[in-house]
């Protein structure tokens, strides 16, 4: 797709091809600025969402209550730990296991005791009380505005060294080691 300002390849504005690069700066110049508003923007409303999630998930209580399982089978091949236990007479796995209880596991699987997992509101279990959070709506939604707050930071970050280039070269100021082409 081609650039409908100066008719350029938008994506070889920075290449060797164009005749002059400052010439793009300074034509979306406008266009930057926009963006980077609207970045910024974003980046704020998913700061405070961010800060709204977070303070719902910390102050929320899981309803979750112990109960005694025995270990049926561990499966810790590749990245993925996979617990199954019997509970109720029936297999279910446990859910959030981290690396370092794995070993708690198969010690209980080796002697036959019964351990004590979380079992959540939804019917599933969980290694500890706070992968029940975790995996809650509440915790889903932090974790979006998590990421989309990392990313909107770099965004805004790129979008705003285009504003600064631009007005560098709309000024005439360039760095030192800038190679005219």
């Amino acid at each position: 797709m081609n650039c409908e300002k100066c008719m350029e390849p938008a994506w070889l504005y920075e290449s060797w091809y164009l005749k002059d690069p400052k010439d793009h700066y300074i034509l979306h110049k406008r266009l930057y600025k926009k963006l980077t508003r609207m970045s910024g923007v974003l980046l704020a409303v998913c700061l405070l969402l961010m800060a709204v999630f977070g303070t719902k998930l910390n102050t929320m209580r899981p309803g979750v209550k112990k109960v005694p399982v025995y270990v049926a089978m561990i499966d810790s091949a590749g990245s993925d730990n996979k617990v199954y236990v019997i509970y109720n007479d029936k297999r279910d796995e446990v859910l959030d296991v981290p690396d370092s209880e794995i070993y708690r596991y198969e010690g209980y699987q080796k002697t036959g005791r019964p351990i004590e997992v979380y079992l959540g509101d939804d019917g599933k279990l969980y290694s500890y009380a706070n992968g029940f959070k975790n995996r809650s709506a509440i915790g889903k939604l932090y974790f979006a505005s998590l990421y989309a707050t990392l990313a909107l930071i770099f965004c805004t970050a790129i979008l705003a060294g285009f504003v600064i280039e631009a007005n560098r070269h709309e000024r005439g100021i360039y760095p030192k080691n800038y190679r005219r082409r």
